[in-house]
């Protein structure tokens, strides 16, 4: 077995029961830091062996939105870490020390979605509890949330660490979706949850007092790709002037509004497609920045505003190691 095997390998027999998407993102750059790390030369070949590997790394995962999730990862992986490669590159110094660039940009964005979860939560737990703290001091507070986001179940277990006493809605249609997981942590930390289907989120938004989800990519527009059904309940909970807010550290945006998605479930459309039947198997949805009222990242509580004023400003020259 090649390294390069061995590290996907490694990854696809790791897997966690319950593991959130951006946790298992976070796994796949890491083997792929590890195979950057592990070349001697730059040249195309790097590219394409990465992309490859990214693609088997995304066969590992039996959910679409799993794969979904990994894939965007590693386009902004790609987008960020290897745009300086030249076209024509000859070995020698000058191929030494793009490949030493390359490979101290891939260990400082690495290193970054490694530490992000924690400090997310440490950089915003006191945002969050400001923002929850609407309504009079007796009223009992709600935070709605759908889904499974380690990014999320952190800054909850903040909140909650500090005596904020709160209950969480999970939206969840599935019996085996990852909504139940998110249910268990909240459980385990002494918090009230109540499990409700999607469809009902308007009927719960009149008494939430905030909205948390999380996010695969931030687009230089302020608007975030985040799981299906995202944007329903964004559009129900501005409809409530409930805050709509989104956990996403800062290695999650992107430099451009453009975002590659591979939404639809090929092997279903091509079986319907049989049947005369078109059905787009959609995993990922898109919601504007006119629906957001916070980001909660690892450089603070931002507005969409900021967000898109830091991608706006944002260099790749940030992620090199100083």
């Amino acid at each position: 077995m090649t390294s390069h095997s061995k590290i996907e390998n490694d990854y696809s027999v790791s897997h966690i029961s319950g593991e959130s998407s951006d946790s298992r993102s976070i796994r796949a750059l890491v083997a792929l830091n590890a195979i950057v790390q592990t070349e001697t030369e730059v040249s195309l070949l790097l590219q394409i062996r990465l992309r490859a590997a990214a693609d088997r790394l995304m066969d590992c995962e039996k959910l679409q939105s799993s794969r979904t999730a990994i894939g965007l990862t590693c386009s902004m992986f790609f987008a960020l870490v290897l745009h300086a490669i030249p076209p024509c590159i000859e070995p020698g110094p000058a191929s030494s020390a793009a490949l030493h660039r390359i490979q101290q940009r891939s260990r400082r964005y690495v290193r970054l979605a490694s530490e992000s979860t924690a400090n997310v939560a440490r950089v915003c737990g006191a945002q969050l509890s400001l923002l929850m703290q609407r309504g009079p001091p007796s009223c009992e507070r709600f935070i709605l949330t759908a889904g499974c986001s380690a990014h999320v179940n952190a800054l909850l277990h903040r909140v909650a660490a500090s005596r904020m006493h709160f209950t969480l809605i999970v939206l969840e249609a599935s019996p085996s979706g990852e909504g139940h997981a998110t249910a268990s942590f909240a459980l385990e930390m002494g918090v009230p949850v109540r499990m409700m289907e999607p469809s009902a989120a308007a009927r719960a938004m009149s008494y939430v007092a905030l909205v948390l989800c999380g996010g695969h990519a931030v687009d230089s527009s302020g608007g975030v790709y985040a799981p299906i059904g995202t944007l329903t309940t964004a559009i129900v909970a501005q409809e409530h002037s409930t805050p709509f807010c989104v956990v996403a550290p800062h290695y999650c945006f992107r430099l451009g509004e453009s975002t590659p998605l591979d939404l639809c479930d090929a092997t279903e459309r091509e079986e319907l497609h049989s049947l005369g039947v078109r059905h787009d198997h959609t995993k990922i949805d898109h919601t504007p920045s006119t629906y957001i009222h916070t980001y909660f990242t690892d450089l603070g509580a931002l507005s969409p505003a900021a967000v898109a004023d830091f991608l706006f400003s944002l260099d790749h020259s940030l992620l090199c190691e100083t």
